[in-house]
């Protein structure tokens, strides 16, 4: 049937689409010297018509068998390609791989039709036909093979959850070993299919054909983190740095990477390049702005955060850390300022900080008073409250009252982690470890692999008991999971130093020292040079220690303990 005549009498059964009842009957050509060709049209328009119906009631299913009989009574492509979009969305593969076939067949030089029956084959397990489908597709790609190859790629992707797509990009990438895009198309695929180690093999491949391809060394970055060879990834983007010192988003991709592996001040430096190039840049003014805050630098942090305030963009983030900054540096007005004006994803945690900050002010009653009028006011934040309020009593020593509001707490939000959390945290001040350990156990019956948990624990039991055994394979599962985390560094030092294994300490303390100045892990690390003998150099710890964190309990108890 000629092309334009398919169409009009598509258009036309389009009109009838509220049609209902039975389906139509099957013209008849009857009488001696039949014509053929005209009993193949009759039958041609009873399945079109048959399928329109169909389609129009949902029958779908019986849709795709019609229009697929159709494909193969006429000879236009636009039959056989409609019935197979018409049985993919009857979800009837089958019977789109032959529609497709059928298309193929009176399309030859079509690449869509071409490149559907290859990933309807890999769909219905037909490998060796789609290796052949879709090479022919790159082959016949307009830009070439590369192109080819690229499409691929971003087609099979789609299907990484099907690991024969991969098996299928690898066939067909075989056929071009010199060609770099080949091998990219592979790693593409691979990392799709969450299959990293297959994804390097080819990256490698490809930077040996082009050592300076530089999107080969960007994936092949993303390929080592997901692999956790986050020293790789940084050696990757370091070496492109070298090569293109001036290149701004490359700088920011590697300062972003150093925060993902909690190397702040490395991506502090970064950021601060950054920003002396493009003052204004969001990208770069908010993280550095957090970061400056966990290092400490608050007039830094201040000063970034305004200029997010100035430009107009992240404010309700912008207001609610300058709170934060005015809260370390003992402002309590200006912080209440801050967080009265935090609006957005920020405003729950501004209404929590603002009874922390009367609190401070010694306002106890105010500040629960706060806290007990949120939880009338909004449900999503009642588990919390009870959270801060035992958090800012073990803070100021009132460790009963601590308990009793996490008691009532986790009586109305039993399974909450952060209360049992909080709980435990009370009661190893409270020197009841059996009591804490329960806690921290009913979360990791929960989740088993919890980093935060597993090091607390393990942390405690190092400190507080003889049981250093157990202590050992908790920690180090946190650490396995969070080896660049400074607080999971410092109870690995710490740990050590319990085996009597002092320079081991040494080694692991001076790193988490290295990554965050905290007091806590100030005074461990003092006491392992301590005991070694190195007082001259425990005593600058402590002092430096001491400079942000005067009134930490820890830290002065270790150099009282120490050194009198």
């Amino acid at each position: 049937m000629h092309r334009c005549l398919v169409f009009l009498l598509l258009l036309l059964l389009g009109g009838c689409t509220a049609l209902q009842g039975p389906q139509p009957k099957r013209l008849e050509v009857s009488g001696t010297g039949v014509d053929r060709a005209s009993e193949a049209k009759a039958d041609l328009l009873y399945h079109l018509m048959v399928a329109e119906l169909a389609g129009s009631r949902g029958d779908l299913a019986r849709a795709a068998s019609d229009y697929l009989a159709a494909a193969r009574l006429s000879a236009d492509p636009a039959v056989a390609e409609r019935a197979t979009r018409i049985a993919l969305l009857a979800k009837r593969e089958g019977l789109a791989l032959a529609a497709a076939d059928r298309w193929h067949e009176l399309l030859p030089d079509s690449l869509e039709a071409q490149q559907t029956v290859g990933l309807l084959s890999i769909r219905r397990g037909e490998l060796e036909k789609a290796v052949t489908a879709l090479a022919a597709t790159v082959q016949a790609a307009p830009g070439g093979p590369a192109q080819g190859l690229e499409s691929l790629s971003a087609m099979l992707s789609q299907e990484a959850g099907n690991p024969a797509a991969l098996q299928v990009m690898q066939r067909v990438a075989a056929k071009y070993p010199e060609n770099r895009a080949a091998h990219y198309a592979v790693a593409q695929v691979a990392l799709q299919a969450q299959r990293p180690a297959a994804a390097l093999t080819a990256l490698n491949e490809a930077i040996a054909l082009s050592p300076q391809w530089r999107a080969a060394h960007l994936l092949r970055v993303e390929t080592y983190l997901r692999l956790e060879r986050p020293e790789a990834a940084l050696d990757d983007l370091g070496g492109l740095l070298r090569s293109s010192p001036q290149d701004y988003d490359l700088r920011l991709r590697y300062a972003h990477t150093l925060i993902s592996l909690s190397r702040t001040r490395e991506a502090l430096a970064e950021f601060r390049k950054l920003l002396q190039r493009q003052p204004d840049d969001v990208r770069a003014l908010y993280p550095a702005a957090l970061l400056a805050i966990d290092a400490q630098f608050n007039a830094q942090a201040r000063t970034w955060l305004q200029r997010l305030l100035a430009l107009g963009e992240r404010t309700d983030a912008a207001h609610y850390f300058l709170g934060r900054v005015a809260e370390q540096e003992k402002h309590y007005q200006t912080a209440l300022g801050y967080y009265s004006r935090t609006r957005g994803a920020y405003r729950d945690d501004a209404r929590l900080r603002i009874a922390v900050v009367l609190a401070s002010e010694g306002q106890l009653e105010r500040a629960r008073a706060h806290l007990v009028a949120l939880r009338g006011q909004d449900s999503q934040l009642a588990a919390r409250s009870y959270g801060v309020e035992g958090e800012i009593m073990r803070t100021m020593g009132r460790m009963q009252a601590s308990l009793k509001a996490y008691d009532a707490g986790l009586a109305a939000f039993p399974a909450d982690k952060d209360l049992l959390y909080g709980r435990a945290m009370t009661l190893i001040e409270m020197e009841r470890v059996a009591a804490a350990e329960r806690d921290l156990r009913a979360i990791l019956a929960k989740d088993p692999n919890d980093p935060h948990v597993l090091n607390a624990l393990g942390y405690t039991l190092a400190d507080r008991t003889d049981r250093l055994q157990e202590a050992a394979h908790l920690v180090t599962r946190a650490y396995a999971q969070r080896p660049h985390d400074p607080a999971v560094i410092d109870s690995m030092g710490w740990l050590a130093y319990r085996q009597g294994r002092l320079h081991t300490a040494l080694n692991y303390l001076s790193a988490a020292w290295e990554l965050a100045n905290d007091p806590e892990i100030g005074a461990h690390y003092g006491e392992v040079l301590w005991k070694l003998g190195r007082h001259v150099q425990a005593r600058r710890i402590w002092q430096q220690a001491l400079q942000a964190h005067s009134d930490n309990a820890l830290l002065n108890d270790t150099i009282k303990r120490l050194t009198q």
